[in-house]
């Protein structure tokens, strides 16, 4: 007798839980902290690659595992100014840190919108290394790959944010049409 879809155990899920339970959201206000990292790392960018700034308290002496500047080496120290790695590093631990906080009204319906908004992060993300895998080559490649990093995370706050105002200006427009 062959199994159908369907048939069998059940898969051993809790349905009751919401996501907000199950994921480990961080505080509400790692969020604000998130924001202000985020700023940082931009301000730092800005002044990075617009203006060259290079601070020299960033000058270090670090390990790598692999470098290929003049020639190829691995496994060794090299000597290098990390202003273009701090910046990156605030950039992404600022995203991050916004898009795993809580928000103020985590209840079941932004289960639903951070479900949508991460379909729709990770989606263009996809397209874009999709796109540019045909239409950039090179190291313009591997820029677009750099930044594309980037994008899930910024694309999902931008699509949070908008379904979130959308879902309570609803709600504030049913509650007035109820009154």
């Amino acid at each position: 007798m062959s199994q159908q879809a369907g048939d069998g155990p059940e898969p051993n899920v809790e349905v009751s839980r919401t996501v907000s339970e199950t994921l480990p959201l961080l505080p509400n206000r790692v969020g604000r902290v998130g924001l202000l990292l985020f700023a940082m790392g931009a301000l730092l960018g800005v002044l990075r690659f617009r203006f060259g700034v290079r601070p020299h308290f960033l000058d270090a002496r670090i390990f790598a595992l692999h470098t290929s500047y003049f020639d190829s080496r691995s496994f060794v120290w090299i000597e290098k100014n990390l202003t273009d790695e701090v910046t990156a590093l605030l950039l992404l631990v600022g995203l991050y840190a916004r898009v795993f906080a809580r928000e103020t009204d985590e209840g079941p319906w932004l289960d639903r919108v951070r479900l949508r908004a991460m379909a729709v992060g990770l989606g263009t993300s996809g397209v874009v290394l999709v796109v540019s895998s045909f239409t950039i080559f090179g190291l313009g490649f591997v820029s677009v790959l750099s930044a594309n990093m980037f994008v899930a995370p910024i694309v999902y706050l931008v699509a949070f944010a908008f379904m979130v105002f959308r879902a309570r200006r609803r709600d504030r427009e049913r509650a007035r049409r109820d009154q």
